[in-house]
């Protein structure tokens, strides 16, 4: 059974060749393999670490510049409605003024120029916005092949 066994290990290891010297060094390579292998969890570790801290700090930034586009957003919204009721204002009381001074053709074409105007502004913005929504639906289904 001795024999058995010798035969199945490698030359080098072979109890007859197994001396003390051979016997440190082996213990030595074996000390010196867990001191590495520490020093690479450690590392690991490490970089987990800064992994964690970066995605911190990258959720900071998008979160102040996502409410900075909040922000932006409402203010470009405001300054649209300040406008659109400027010239609402501004039709408004020409109409108005046309109806005062009798002046009524002018304010019934000035009423179908502004029906005109509307209806194709919706229109176009119906038209464009569809558009973007195939647009947008395009890309997702992309995005979700180069994913798989």
């Amino acid at each position: 059974m001795t024999s058995k066994q010798d035969d199945s290990l490698p030359s080098a290891i072979k109890p007859e060749t197994l001396t003390p010297e051979l016997l440190e060094q082996l213990l030595q390579n074996q000390a010196k393999e867990l001191e590495l292998r520490y020093n690479e969890l450690s590392l690991k570790k490490q970089e987990d670490n800064n992994c964690f801290e970066f995605a911190k700090a990258a959720l900071s930034a998008k979160t102040s510049d996502r409410k900075d586009e909040r922000e932006n957003d409402l203010q470009l919204q405001k300054t649209r409605l300040i406008f659109a009721s400027v010239i609402t204002l501004v039709i408004t009381t020409l109409i108005i003024y046309a109806l005062s001074i009798g002046k009524d053709n002018f304010a019934m074409e000035l009423i179908k120029a502004v029906i005109f105007i509307l209806s194709g502004g919706v229109g176009g913005f119906a038209i464009g916005k569809s558009s973007h929504k195939d647009v947008s639906k395009e890309k997702k289904s992309r995005n979700r092949e180069d994913m798989e």
